[in-house]
């Protein structure tokens, strides 16, 4: 009985520092918290989802197998029907964990916007763009209004207020007509 609620104790103990202390991460794919995948590091737009793996959701089946199988072997069950018992709550509390760790991470916005949707749309230039200095374009995107670093594509100046076309973008900056 002591080793089942030992097991639960261990668990509980994890599952609450995974909570206080854990942490996300938005970009690269990194090893320090496993309650998400990134799906790879391509950062094709895809949010991060918790995988069933998690240890979060495995500490919950530790959690809950440790304290099932303690309370049957308190009412004198066998060992073989405590971890059974235990085995069987685990997985059951363990999938309702993973349910709600998906509604949750599903519920998180992403702040990622990439500068490739802005291509083929009319922006205004807010600080004039020189012969080889760059200067700044707002546009009005589907997510509000984005400020982009800009280029001329032919490097030509062009005055503050001009409406000018987005051609193409390197990294954080676009290239405008």
């Amino acid at each position: 009985m002591y080793i089942f609620f030992s097991l639960g104790l261990a668990g509980f103990l994890y599952l609450m520092a995974a909570f206080i202390f854990g942490h996300d991460h938005d970009g690269d794919d990194h090893s320090f918290d496993q309650d998400h995948d990134h799906d790879g590091d391509d950062h094709s737009g895809n949010e991060a989802t918790v995988s069933i793996f998690s240890g979060k959701v495995i500490a919950t089946f530790i959690m809950v197998f440790g304290g099932a199988g303690g309370t049957f072997r308190f009412y004198d069950y066998s060992y073989p029907v405590c971890a059974l018992g235990g085995v069987g709550s685990g997985i059951l509390v363990g999938l309702i964990m993973w349910g709600l760790l998906v509604l949750i991470y599903k519920q998180q916005a992403s702040s990622n916007i990439k500068t490739s949707t802005a291509i083929g749309r009319t922006a205004i230039v807010t600080i004039g763009i020189d012969t080889n200095a760059p200067g700044e374009v707002g546009v009005d995107m589907d997510n509000g209004y984005m400020n982009y670093i800009a280029r001329s594509i032919n490097n030509k100046p062009i005055a503050k207020g001009s409406e000018v076309k987005i051609v193409s973008t390197s990294g954080s900056s676009v290239f405008v007509q």
